[in-house]
């Protein structure tokens, strides 16, 4: 019945504030229609801005990228303890089940020469 109609959205009066601000003209010499188009001032800005935030975010990515290496660097060491501790155990598991292997012999000779006595 009725048809709607879709309408461009317009910039609003904050948007059309910032960028005749950022052009540096004053309000009442900037024609509306300008407003889609940014001066060589609005440019310069924006890339200043584009500028500062790379800077940042390099900034940031250096020390998330030096605190990750630290980690890394402790979970390395505490890998290489960690390797070192089952090694020791190991080998200490390995001493123990030798020298019980001996008891072991010795009991079966002790029992071995208590039956010859009976």
């Amino acid at each position: 019945m009725f048809d709607t109609i879709q309408q461009q959205p317009v910039p609003t009066a904050g948007l059309w504030l910032l960028l005749t601000s950022l052009a540096g003209q004053p309000k009442s010499s900037r024609p509306m229609r300008n407003c889609i188009g940014l001066s060589q001032t609005g440019r310069a800005g924006h890339r200043i801005r584009l500028f500062m935030l790379s800077r940042f975010k390099t900034k940031h990515l250096r020390i998330s990228n030096a605190s990750d290496i630290a980690r890394n660097e402790e979970y390395r060491n505490i890998t290489e303890n960690s390797i070192r501790i089952q090694q020791d155990l190991r080998e200490g598991q390995d001493k123990m089940m030798a020298e019980l292997s001996q008891i072991r012999n010795r009991m079966t000779a002790i029992e071995k020469m208590l039956r010859e006595v009976d």
